[in-house]
Protein backbone atom coordinates (compact mmCIF):
# COMPACT_ATOMS: atom_id res chain seq x y z
CA UNK A 1 0.00 0.00 0.00
CA UNK A 2 1.46 3.44 -0.99
CA UNK A 3 1.76 6.12 1.60
CA UNK A 4 0.95 9.63 1.41
CA UNK A 5 3.03 12.44 2.29
CA UNK A 6 2.34 16.02 3.84
CA UNK A 7 4.10 19.02 5.07
CA UNK A 8 3.47 22.77 6.14
CA UNK A 9 5.74 25.21 6.07
CA UNK A 10 5.54 28.14 8.02
CA UNK A 11 7.05 31.89 7.83
CA UNK A 12 6.83 34.08 10.90
CA UNK A 13 4.30 31.55 12.56
CA UNK A 14 2.27 31.77 9.06
CA UNK A 15 1.54 28.70 7.15
CA UNK A 16 3.13 29.75 3.36
CA UNK A 17 3.54 26.21 1.86
CA UNK A 18 1.23 22.81 2.28
CA UNK A 19 0.91 19.66 0.25
CA UNK A 20 -0.29 15.95 0.58
CA UNK A 21 0.44 13.39 -1.87
CA UNK A 22 0.20 10.22 -2.26
CA UNK A 23 3.73 8.62 -2.69
CA UNK A 24 4.84 7.12 -5.93
CA UNK A 25 5.95 4.12 -4.81
CA UNK A 26 5.45 1.57 -2.19
CA UNK A 27 7.55 1.83 0.76
CA UNK A 28 9.45 -1.34 2.44
CA UNK A 29 9.02 0.10 6.24
CA UNK A 30 7.39 3.45 8.17
CA UNK A 31 11.25 4.68 7.86
CA UNK A 32 11.62 4.04 4.53
CA UNK A 33 7.99 5.68 3.95
CA UNK A 34 8.93 9.10 6.43
CA UNK A 35 12.01 9.21 4.64
CA UNK A 36 10.49 9.37 1.34
CA UNK A 37 8.29 12.30 2.73
CA UNK A 38 11.12 14.33 3.95
CA UNK A 39 12.44 13.96 0.48
CA UNK A 40 9.21 15.52 -0.89
CA UNK A 41 9.12 18.39 2.13
CA UNK A 42 12.91 19.28 1.53
CA UNK A 43 12.29 20.09 -2.53
CA UNK A 44 9.80 22.25 -1.35
CA UNK A 45 11.34 23.61 1.59
CA UNK A 46 14.85 24.32 -0.68
CA UNK A 47 12.61 25.84 -3.28
CA UNK A 48 10.83 28.53 -0.57
CA UNK A 49 14.24 29.09 1.67
CA UNK A 50 15.93 30.10 -2.11
CA UNK A 51 12.93 32.55 -2.81
CA UNK A 52 12.85 33.96 0.46
CA UNK A 53 16.64 34.32 0.44
CA UNK A 54 16.52 35.97 -2.38
CA UNK A 55 13.30 38.47 -1.03
CA UNK A 56 15.96 38.66 2.34
CA UNK A 57 12.83 37.42 4.17
CA UNK A 58 14.70 35.26 5.75
CA UNK A 59 18.02 35.16 7.31
CA UNK A 60 20.89 32.60 5.84
CA UNK A 61 20.69 30.25 9.08
CA UNK A 62 19.44 26.65 8.22
CA UNK A 63 15.64 25.78 8.28
CA UNK A 64 14.10 23.11 10.16
CA UNK A 65 12.36 20.30 9.30
CA UNK A 66 10.50 18.33 11.97
CA UNK A 67 9.64 14.51 11.56
CA UNK A 68 8.33 12.33 14.31
CA UNK A 69 10.13 8.75 13.19
CA UNK A 70 13.33 8.93 15.29
CA UNK A 71 14.95 6.41 12.86
CA UNK A 72 14.51 8.29 9.71
CA UNK A 73 16.70 11.28 11.24
CA UNK A 74 18.65 8.99 12.63
CA UNK A 75 19.18 7.47 9.11
CA UNK A 76 20.15 10.98 7.47
CA UNK A 77 22.97 11.87 10.27
CA UNK A 78 24.48 8.62 9.75
CA UNK A 79 26.91 8.67 7.08
CA UNK A 80 26.95 4.49 7.02
CA UNK A 81 26.16 2.58 4.09
CA UNK A 82 23.21 -0.03 4.73
CA UNK A 83 22.69 -3.11 2.71
CA UNK A 84 18.83 -2.67 2.94
CA UNK A 85 18.76 1.05 2.00
CA UNK A 86 20.32 0.83 -1.78
CA UNK A 87 16.95 1.60 -2.92
CA UNK A 88 16.96 4.75 -1.71
CA UNK A 89 20.68 5.73 -1.91
CA UNK A 90 19.97 8.51 -4.25
CA UNK A 91 17.22 10.09 -1.70
CA UNK A 92 19.55 9.66 1.36
CA UNK A 93 22.30 11.19 0.24
CA UNK A 94 20.69 14.01 -0.86
CA UNK A 95 19.28 14.76 2.53
CA UNK A 96 22.45 13.35 4.29
CA UNK A 97 24.45 16.21 2.29
CA UNK A 98 21.95 19.12 3.22
CA UNK A 99 22.50 18.14 6.79
CA UNK A 100 26.25 18.13 6.70
CA UNK A 101 26.14 21.53 4.84
CA UNK A 102 23.99 22.64 7.65
CA UNK A 103 21.17 23.42 4.98
CA UNK A 104 18.85 21.43 6.66
CA UNK A 105 18.18 21.16 10.38
CA UNK A 106 16.03 17.47 11.37
CA UNK A 107 14.17 18.32 14.39
CA UNK A 108 12.37 15.12 16.14
CA UNK A 109 8.70 16.37 17.23
CA UNK A 110 6.31 13.91 19.44
CA UNK A 111 3.39 12.15 17.16
CA UNK A 112 1.18 15.13 18.81
CA UNK A 113 2.89 17.73 18.03
CA UNK A 114 3.19 17.03 14.30
CA UNK A 115 0.57 19.44 12.98
CA UNK A 116 1.26 18.66 8.85
CA UNK A 117 -0.44 14.82 10.54
CA UNK A 118 -4.18 15.79 9.40
CA UNK A 119 -2.94 15.70 5.83
CA UNK A 120 -1.53 12.35 5.36
CA UNK A 121 -4.57 9.98 7.56
CA UNK A 122 -8.08 10.37 9.19
CA UNK A 123 -7.60 11.72 12.61
CA UNK A 124 -10.35 11.50 15.17
CA UNK A 125 -12.82 15.05 14.63
CA UNK A 126 -10.66 16.97 18.01
CA UNK A 127 -7.31 16.03 16.27
CA UNK A 128 -8.25 17.01 13.03
CA UNK A 129 -9.49 20.33 13.93
CA UNK A 130 -6.45 20.96 16.48
CA UNK A 131 -4.39 20.10 13.49
CA UNK A 132 -6.37 22.82 11.40
CA UNK A 133 -6.18 25.15 14.02
CA UNK A 134 -2.21 24.92 14.63
CA UNK A 135 -1.54 25.68 10.94
CA UNK A 136 -3.85 28.47 10.33
CA UNK A 137 -5.65 26.19 7.89
CA UNK A 138 -9.04 26.29 9.53
CA UNK A 139 -10.59 28.85 7.78
CA UNK A 140 -9.19 27.90 4.17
Amino acid sequence: MQSTSGFVFFTAGVAVSWQSRKQDRVSLSSTEAKYMAMTMALKEGLWLKSFLDESRSLSARPFRLHCENLSAILLAKNLKHFENTKHIALKLQFIRELVQEGQIELVHVRTQYQWAEFLTKSLPKAKHWECCTQTGLNNV
